[in-house]
C-alpha cells in the first residue's frame, strides 16, 4: 500500500505538471506577434516574416482573406484572423446578433487551414459593457458555431469592454470567461491612454474609452502597470484560459514612447504573457520612417 500511495502521488504530480503546461502554453505562445492593421497584402506579410515575427494578427471587417492567410502560414507564421469592424458597426444594436451565423460561414471558408496554424478572434474590442448576459450568450453561440465546424480550433474571446484591464477583477467588473478549452482571452494595453494616444485621436473613440490619470508617465495609471499585469495573469489562471497581450502600442509622436514599449515588453516577459503589438507599418507601432524605428522593432521582437 505505501508503494501504491507513492505511485499515485507521482501520477498526480505528473498530471498537475501537464495541466500547468497546458495553462501556460498555447497557440499564441510562439514568439513575437504583430497586427497588420490596414491594407494587408503579401508584401507586408513577407516583411513581417523577414523581420522575425512568429505570429500575425490579421484583422478583417467583412470576410477573411483566405489567400492572405495561406500566404502567411506558408511562411511559417501562425495567424489569428480578427473580426475588426468599423466603429459604426458597434452603434448598430442588432449587428452583434448576426455574429454566430457569420462565424459559422467564416469557419467553413477557413476550415482547410490547420488549427495548429490558424486561430479565430470573434470580435475586436467589444463595446458591450451594458449588455452583460446578452453578450456572454452571444460569445457562447459564436464558439459553438465555430467548434461545430472546427472542433479543435483555438478561439480568441474578449471581455465585454475593449479588452480593458479594468474588467479583469478590476474596478469596472470581474468578467467570467466562457467555460471552453483552447480559449484565449486577450488584454489590450494602452495605459495611460492620454500618453499613448494624441488628443486628436482620443476624440474618435467615444465616451466609454478607459483613460488614465493624466499626461505623464509618473501618474498613478502608469505606476500601477505591474499591478495590472498581476491582476490579468491571476484572472487568466482562475478562468483557465490562455493569456495574450493581444494589442499594445504607443503613438509615434509621444516623447519617451520607447520607454513605454520597453516597460510593457518587460512586464509581458516577467509574467510570461505572449505579445502581439499594434501594429506593422502603423503609427502606434513600427514604421520604417520613424526616427526610433530600429529601436522600437528591437523591443517588439524582444531582442
Amino acid at each position: 500500500m505505501p508503494y501504491l500511495s507513492l505511485l499515485m502521488r507521482r501520477v498526480l504530480l505528473i498530471l498537475l505538471t501537464v495541466l500547468s503546461i497546458s495553462l501556460a502554453h498555447g497557440f499564441v505562445d510562439v514568439g513575437a506577434g504583430v497586427s497588420l492593421g490596414w491594407k494587408p497584402d503579401r508584401a507586408k506579410i513577407a516583411e513581417i516574416h523577414e523581420a522575425g515575427f512568429k505570429l500575425l494578427r490579421l484583422p478583417f471587417d467583412s470576410n477573411p482573406d483566405v489567400e492572405l492567410v495561406k500566404a502567411a502560414t506558408s511562411k511559417g507564421l501562425r495567424v489569428v484572423v480578427d473580426f475588426h469592424p468599423p466603429l459604426s458597426w458597434y452603434s448598430d444594436p442588432f449587428a452583434m446578433f448576426d455574429l454566430p451565423g457569420k462565424w459559422s460561414r467564416w469557419a467553413k471558408q477557413l476550415q482547410g487551414i490547420s488549427s495548429d496554424e490558424l486561430a479565430f478572434e470573434v470580435l475586436n474590442e467589444p463595446r458591450a459593457a451594458k449588455r452583460g448576459p446578452v453578450y456572454d450568450s452571444l460569445m457562447v453561440a459564436c464558439i459553438a458555431a465555430i467548434r461545430e465546424v472546427s472542433p479543435s480550433r483555438w478561439i480568441v474571446v474578449s471581455n465585454p469592454q475593449l479588452s480593458d484591464i479594468d474588467w479583469f477583477a478590476g474596478p469596472l467588473g470581474n468578467w467570467t470567461a466562457p467555460q471552453y478549452d483552447r480559449l484565449i482571452v486577450p488584454l489590450h494595453y494602452y495605459r495611460p491612454y492620454e500618453v499613448t494616444h494624441p488628443a486628436s485621436y482620443r476624440g474618435q473613440v467615444g465616451p466609454d474609452t478607459p483613460v488614465g490619470g493624466g499626461t505623464k508617465f509618473d501618474l498613478s495609471d502608469w505606476s500601477n502597470r505591474e499591478l495590472h499585469f498581476q491582476r490579468y495573469v491571476n484572472w487568466c489562471r482562475e478562468n483557465r484560459v490562455q493569456a495574450w497581450l493581444g494589442e499594445a502600442g504607443c503613438y509615434e509622436s509621444v516623447p519617451g514612447r520607447l520607454t513605454w514599449f520597453s516597460e510593457v515588453a518587460k512586464l509581458a516577459r516577467t509574467y510570461s504573457v505572449p505579445v502581439c503589438w499594434w501594429g506593422w507599418r502603423d503609427r502606434f507601432g513600427y514604421r520604417p520612417e520613424q526616427k526610433d524605428a530600429a529601436s522600437v522593432l528591437k523591443v517588439m521582437l524582444d531582442r
